[in-house]
């Protein structure tokens, strides 16, 4: 069995096993009028039901918003999860086993590894909560007191104390073994006494939780200044543990979602920020785990929303670490903003000085990536200079190529013109003629893996399409652009039988291997926007492999009308490429 695929007749078999109504009754309030049960729908706001699930058919729709499906999207959704985790999920509510592979010795060691990991990291953060509020927490109280903390974002954020080995005795009192608490990282070995002790001893601890609310690990900040000691200290790597992926307060973010408060997610720098952020009211903020903002993170925030609002701190670390952040969330396919904070301001700075309400005011004058790009280079070139202005242009030009369409491109040359007072007819023309292409090593490379990358386009687009993907809507015929027979079969008896089952019960072996390498395919972005750069790929290979056939009959042909005839078709292809419409 291929890994992140289950067979279609377990997937029936789960689907008889659980009924849509208690299911989604154990999260929402459902009452029956006639034959259909109704409910508020949680996807959007609304006073009045118009949530219809319906029991025989065993499939919900949302008459306001159109969002539809079945029981297993319905806890994707719910959950911000994915497909195959919502499966795993309902599979363990409704017990039943997961399909030979996954419940093999070497799985269910694993798993029963990591669940005694998780027991005792959950147990962990009850006894550091405990600690804070004890005589021996003086120090802690101290500094909690200074950071002007509630009581409130004590309890929401979990926020404890490791008070010496504490945490070591009264874990293993209740049975967690010393192996546990070394994998769980909770616990070292001295290497001369043999005895363990708490990695995080007398430090202030910050609990990171998964959208579940389990306990992952913990972050933790010393209370006295010490030279040889880092402020802030992670759990290691560890089975459940990975700081690279981990988001701090994506358990609170997960319940700003199912409240309704949810819009754009905030991402900070740091722990403090986020819990100050959300003591004033800003219910979504994040921030990474002590590390830089990875692919990884872009990825779990992008399961609650798609629109992000950058607001790091007000220095160069902050700027260059916003300038890189921003790529990695457009890669994922996410809409980006920055807020940008007074020099040497962080967001728990801002908010001391300033107030709840100029925070508001400041998230929401954030700015598009290319305006905050442009805004940063009028800061860094005195542009009341000439060789100032020369330089400032310049960089602001390769920043307004980037853009696709000429119509942003005016937008961003409009704000040029104001800062410069250079008129925009000027601006327009030496943009344009700025747009030199480079003919090196690197572009000779890509060339070459140009089929690769067609090839990847095929599979998300087809993958999209497959998954049912709310944003796979292409406004023209894809297969008209694909040349693999097995490809056009696939979307055809896809289109035909109308289900991924039955697709796959009707399926050759060939189209069978095909589906099963398009549904293990990790895409490096997802959403409508990716969605149409790899449509886009997909036609221009095929129009380019047309352009090529059709200047080689031109080339061929002796009768005039004949090289006409081509010609014309040669300039819509031309026309086509150049335009990068269908």
């Amino acid at each position: 069995m291929q890994k992140g695929y289950f067979p279609p007749e377990w997937v029936s078999k789960l689907k008889s096993k659980c009924d849509i109504v208690q299911v989604i009754s154990s999260y929402l309030t459902v009452n029956k009028r006639g034959n259909v049960y109704w409910a508020l729908c949680p996807f959007h706001h609304e006073k009045t039901p118009s949530f219809a699930i319906h029991e025989d058919e065993q499939f919900y729709h949302c008459f306001g918003c159109g969002e539809g499906g079945d029981v297993i999207k319905f806890v994707q959704n719910m959950e911000s999860i994915t497909y195959r985790q919502a499966m795993e999920k309902l599979a363990e509510k409704v017990g039943l086993e997961l399909p030979e592979e996954y419940d093999g010795e070497k799985i269910a060691k694993e798993k029963k590894e990591r669940d005694n990991v998780l027991y005792a990291l959950n147990l962990a953060k009850e006894i550091y909560k405990s600690n804070l509020y004890k005589e021996t927490a003086k120090k802690a109280q101290e500094y909690v007191k200074s950071r002007k903390f509630k009581k409130s974002d004590l309890d929401n954020f979990n926020i404890g104390y490791a008070n010496g080995n504490t945490v070591i005795y009264e874990l293993l009192k209740k049975g967690v073994s010393e192996n546990t608490l070394i994998k769980a990282g909770i616990a070292g070995r001295d290497e001369k006494t043999k005895k363990l002790y708490d990695k995080l001893s007398n430090r202030l601890i910050f609990p990171v939780l998964n959208s579940f609310g389990e306990c992952l690990g913990f972050s933790g900040r010393i209370l006295e200044k010490a030279d040889y000691k880092a402020k802030y200290k992670n759990t290691e790597q560890t089975i459940v543990f990975d700081k690279g992926a981990s988001v701090y307060a994506i358990d609170l973010l997960k319940q700003a979602k199912r409240n309704g408060e949810l819009k754009d997610i905030i991402v900070v720098e740091g722990q403090i920020d986020v819990i100050m952020m959300h003591s004033n009211g800003f219910k979504s903020a994040v921030a990474s785990m002590g590390t830089a903002f990875t692919e990884k993170h872009a990825v779990a925030i992008h399961r609650f929303s798609d629109d992000v609002i950058l607001l790091y701190d007000g220095d160069s670390a902050g700027e260059k670490a916003t300038l890189r952040t921003i790529g990695i969330l457009e890669k994922e396919g996410l809409n980006v903003k920055v807020a940008k904070l007074p020099k040497g301001q962080d967001p728990d700075e801002f908010l001391k000085f300033n107030g709840a309400e100029k925070m508001k005011k400041l998230l929401e004058n954030a700015v598009s990536p290319v305006e905050y790009k442009l805004r940063l280079l009028e800061e860094q070139n005195d542009i009341s200079r000439s060789d100032g202005k020369a330089n400032y242009l310049k960089q602001a030009f390769e920043i307004i190529n980037k853009i696709d369409t000429f119509s942003e491109k005016d937008v961003y040359l409009k704000l040029i013109s104001t800062a410069t007072s250079i008129p925009i007819d000027i601006l327009r023309r030496d943009c344009a003629s700025s747009k030199v292409e480079k003919r090196d090593e690197k572009e000779k490379i890509e060339s070459v893996s140009n089929e690769d990358a067609n090839i990847k386009s095929i599979k998300y687009v087809i993958q999209s399409i497959l998954k049912g993907e709310n944003f796979s809507k292409i406004d023209f015929d894809i297969k008209e652009y694909l040349v693999n027979p097995i490809h056009i079969s696939v979307l055809e008896k896809f289109k035909e039988y109308g289900s991924f089952e039955k697709l796959i019960e009707n399926a050759t072996p060939e189209e069978r291997t095909f589906i099963n390498d398009v549904m293990e395919y990790e895409s490096p972005a997802k959403g409508k926007d990716y969605l149409d750069q790899c449509a886009w790929k997909i036609v221009e290979q095929t129009l380019r492999i047309k352009q090529q056939i059709l200047s080689q009959q031109y080339k061929d042909a002796k009768d005039y009308g004949e090289r006409k005839e081509i010609a014309e078709k040669l300039n819509k292809i031309i026309v086509k490429l150049s335009q990068r419409r269908i």
